[in-house]
């Protein structure tokens, strides 16, 4: 991110300048990592002001294929639905979970400002497509081909927001940012989608990011467990404890969050029904 001896100006704007030819030329998986090369270099930067405007440029590309992929579902919302419109929203969420990882504390903050809404509404529209071909075909149908792509995309969209809560929530600052703009909207989709989800269809993902918001935000988000543990608790326990053997990802992450609740919001496990 500096100019080194022979440089004219920093490496990492030249490859900025040439991104499109050099992805271009890249398979999907290739992409991804230099994305994360890309975006570890940016972490480097201290101006912050300067990380955010290279991030823009390093994130043009995928925010144009989103942008244009939102404003097409806008006139034809079965756009998010086909094959292919799926496959590239699981490509560009992907793609952000590789630069957030990467790009450092708090250096994403802009970049999820960006997406946040889109991505939360196109989560909402596949948790209603997913339950309403699961009325149509049955509980059976959770395995078929249209059903898994439609989660894959939705675990990717927790896979973002998990490592975004986990990078940006370092400081009492950054919790509150975290709180007062992204957790409320998150909190609504995610727990509404989970409680009312068949339980085969139930992201286990869903408790993981539940147990990283506690972990990072800690006294911040006190009084929003009761609503989680309302929401979580009792469907959670019902799929697990039925055998020992269903479930396995929902048993260890439902663990996990117990666990973050006990470390850091002790007296909210008070507030569990006594039936529970």
């Amino acid at each position: 991110v500096v100019v080194q001896v022979g440089e004219s100006r920093p490496f990492v704007e030249e490859l900025l300048d040439e991104l499109a030819s050099i992805v271009s030329d890249l398979e999907t998986h290739q992409v991804h990592t230099f994305y994360e090369a890309v975006a570890s270099m940016l972490a480097a930067e201290t101006d912050q002001g300067r990380k955010e405007m290279l991030l823009g440029r390093l994130m043009h590309l995928p925010n144009e294929a989103w942008k244009s992929i939102m404003s097409q579902a806008a006139q034809e919302v079965n756009i998010l639905y086909d094959s292919r419109g799926i496959k590239e929203i699981i490509k560009i969420i992907r793609t952000n979970v590789r630069v957030c990882k990467a790009v450092g504390p708090n250096g994403f903050n802009s970049q999820m400002g960006y997406i946040f809404q889109d991505m939360l509404n196109v989560y909402a529209a596949y948790t209603q497509r997913i339950a309403q071909i699961v009325e149509q075909g049955g509980e059976i149908a959770v395995k078929s081909s249209d059903v898994r792509s439609l989660r894959s995309a939705k675990k990717e969209t927790l896979r973002l927001l998990d490592a975004f809560i986990e990078h940006a929530a370092g400081d009492d600052m950054s919790r509150q940012l975290v709180a007062t703009h992204f957790l409320p909207k998150m909190m609504e989709t995610i727990l509404t989608d989970y409680r009312n989800s068949t339980p085969t269809a139930k992201e286990a993902e869903v408790l993981s990011l539940l147990a990283t918001c506690i972990n990072k935000l800690r006294n911040t988000i006190v009084p929003q467990v009761p609503m989680v543990l309302e929401a979580v608790f009792e469907c959670t326990l019902q799929m697990i404890t039925k055998n020992f053997e269903d479930f396995p990802e929902h048993r260890v992450n439902f663990f996990k969050l117990l666990q973050a609740v006990n470390d850091f919001c002790f007296e909210a496990l008070f507030g569990i029904p006594l039936e529970h």
